[in-house]
């Protein structure tokens, strides 16, 4: 028997219980909440979690306006600075004017507006809690610092979303849906929300789906092996580097900057055989990494390995057409494109091991 069709926010509300997707993650309703003011703003919670991330999907419900859909994760409260760079939570005892402008993860939030309310979490049990707003300077994504009269403080990030990117199922049910719904098909949920690898954003397939098309292409104009290789491998490398923009929009930028500073650079000393190349080979797919550590998980990580592997492949492909002795041999093309495939693994290991300490670090 199918398992029962999910169904959005426009059918019904969550409950607790179900299984929440959004933005390609499952994530468990864990518990209902509610909030409002003295001017009809009411707010309805609901706790959501994957793996060790906390979200919360939020109803905005206010009389003679539309109903607003929130989606919104915890972020620590300590990595939160203000003005003078101290963290959100160090403010001086008694002061309760909310900072001008916020900073997290190198990124700017300006003050809109503190709402003053009650909180419920379960019936009878109320508690009053403030609520700073700031946002972006696109005023898309919404930075909000929770205080309670206790002096406890939680931040949280998050943006408005349109009902129907969420899809709600029983526990159930989304396994029975996991369980018939073939592999190549089916979006892993990840530890954590910033790891999400969908079909659309996910650089790595796409270049992957490029390379033998491209290849076919070269080939059947009449091009030989080697040639048509080359010309997918790039072909495969800039189709990739385009979808991840879509995902990490910085870390794209960084390859236009530095992969042709690489260029120069191994080309004077090659990153296998010098220690100077050696040491670009590593820290360059770090500072990318560092860098552009807000976008996607997997643009960032095929980011640091493109401004690593792309120049080392240019440089390796015009030694062995320009210098290497014909007839051309598979040996000489597998010593030209050793050095990208190489650098491009280790690069990859590197950007890991540097996002893997930054989550640890936020935690």
């Amino acid at each position: 028997m199918a398992p029962a069709r999910p169904a959005g926010l426009q059918a019904a509300d969550p409950q607790v219980g179900q299984t929440l997707r959004f933005d390609g993650v499952d994530w468990e309703v864990t518990d209902h909440s509610s909030y409002w003011d003295a001017s009809g703003y009411r707010v309805t919670e609901w706790c959501c979690e994957s793996a060790d991330t906390e979200a919360y999907l939020l109803k905005e419900v206010k009389e003679g306006e539309p109903t607003r859909w929130f989606f919104t994760r915890s972020i620590p409260a300590a990595a939160v600075t203000g003005p003078g760079g101290d963290a959100v939570t160090k403010r001086p005892s008694g002061a309760e004017t909310p900072p001008a402008t916020l900073t997290y993860d190198g990124e700017s939030y300006r003050y809109a507006e503190t709402t003053d309310g009650t909180y419920e979490e379960e019936p009878g049990q109320r508690t009053g809690k403030a609520t700073w707003e700031y946002w972006d300077a696109a005023h898309l994504r919404n930075l909000a610092v929770e205080v309670w009269p206790d002096g406890r403080i939680d931040c949280y990030r998050g943006t408005y979303i349109e009902p129907g990117q969420v899809t709600l199922t029983s526990a159930a049910a989304a396994r029975a849906e996991d369980a018939t719904t073939p592999a190549a098909r089916r979006i892993a949920p990840a530890a954590r929300p910033g790891r999400t690898w969908t079909l659309v954003a996910n650089p790595f397939l796409a270049a992957a789906v490029a390379f033998p098309l491209a290849y076919a292409v070269a080939f059947v104009t009449g091009r030989p092996f080697d040639q048509s290789l080359a010309a997918a491998l790039g072909l495969a490398g800039i189709a990739g580097w385009l979808f991840g923009l879509l995902g990490a929009p910085r870390a794209g930028g960084l390859v236009l900057l530095g992969a042709p500073a690489l260029a120069v650079g191994f080309w004077r000393f090659p990153p296998l055989t010098s220690a100077v190349g050696l040491a670009a080979l590593v820290a360059a797919p770090a500072a990318v990494a560092w860098l552009a550590r807000a976008g996607r998980r997997g643009p960032v990580l095929y980011a640091a390995t493109t401004v690593v592997a792309a120049p080392a492949l240019g440089v390796g492909l015009y030694h062995y057409f320009r210098f290497a002795p014909e007839p051309h041999r598979l040996e000489q093309l597998g010593l030209a494109l050793g050095p990208a495939v190489i650098g491009g693994v280790v690069a990859c290991l590197v950007a890991a091991l540097v996002l893997a300490r930054v989550e640890a670090g936020a935690e």
